[in-house]
């Protein structure tokens, strides 16, 4: 299946709603999206981080680009690595968040946060660097394909692409029996993730964030892995690590979905290199 790129009109918009979503959503960012924080998306970070880190062994010092790094669910262990992160993102409210995790960490003088849209940072951007990681935003980028392969020219020789938290294409309706019941129990699972959501809400009186048509633009499809792998080898990247899973809000509905019920529709992972120059 081919990808189809939005027109500028509709890219505009999709940069617009992006920003408007995550300046509303930025102190609730956290508690509301445990899909990223539970126990088994944790272990396969924690996996992908220690492949990383092997890579990078003799490197000193390691240069990150995190593009859309939010709140710091990547950065922060990265920069705690002692590696020099800087950490983009479109959304001032989300950089902010990160910003205070490493003051609070004593990881200030290893996290820069820069607000500016990412398609432009990569076009324009003269730096290298070491790593180079995208978590849970290709979905979010108009062009997600061509932005992958800008990123892999600003790697230097031997860094690591880490694509992270993307829903593949899909292959199947998300409303077959099987997904209906995976969802649900999932979904009452949750009752206390939700609960201590609101609390700070209501106690603080923080409105909530509203919805714009078009901040997870390629979501609902599904992002070409096959297309940004092939992207990612014409610029000289091998893959060394790729998994499928499933992102459910429930460490345990994550971990049961991706290796027993195994319903439709995955998200995927990757771990790439750039080859070194010779001589």
């Amino acid at each position: 299946m081919t990808t189809t790129s939005p027109d500028e009109l509709t890219a505009r918009q999709i940069y617009e709603d992006n920003l408007r979503y995550f300046e509303g959503c930025a102190r609730l960012y956290d508690l509301s999206n445990p899909a990223e924080w539970n126990l088994f998306e944790r272990s396969m970070l924690r996996h992908d981080l220690a492949l990383m880190g092997r890579l990078m062994e003799g490197r000193e010092p390691v240069r990150v680009l995190d593009v859309g790094a939010g709140t710091g669910r990547v950065a922060l262990p990265l920069a705690r690595r002692g590696w020099q992160v800087l950490a983009l993102d479109l959304s001032e409210a989300m950089l902010q968040m990160a910003q205070g995790k490493a003051r609070r960490a004593g990881l200030h003088d290893r996290l820069q946060g820069l607000c500016v849209e990412a398609a432009g940072f990569l076009r324009n951007c003269p730096t290298q660097f070491d790593v180079i990681v995208f978590s849970s935003v290709l979905h979010h980028l108009p062009q997600y394909v061509q932005d992958a392969g800008r990123a892999c020219e600003l790697l230097a020789p031997g860094g690591v692409m880490y694509i992270t938290h993307e829903p593949q294409l899909r292959t199947a309706p998300v409303d077959t029996l099987g997904m209906k019941v995976v969802l649900e129990v999932d979904r009452a699972l949750r009752l206390g993730q939700q609960i201590r959501k609101h609390i700070p809400r209501l106690l603080h009186h923080w409105p909530k964030p509203p919805t714009y048509p078009n901040t997870d633009y390629h979501f609902e499809l599904g992002c070409d892995r096959e297309a940004i792998e092939a992207e990612l080898g014409r610029q000289g990247l091998q893959v060394l690590h790729r998994r499928l899973y499933k992102p459910r809000n429930t460490a345990l509905m994550a971990w049961l979905d991706s290796t027993l019920f195994r319903t439709p529709n995955w998200h995927f992972r990757l771990v790439a290199q750039k080859g070194q120059e010779e001589g």
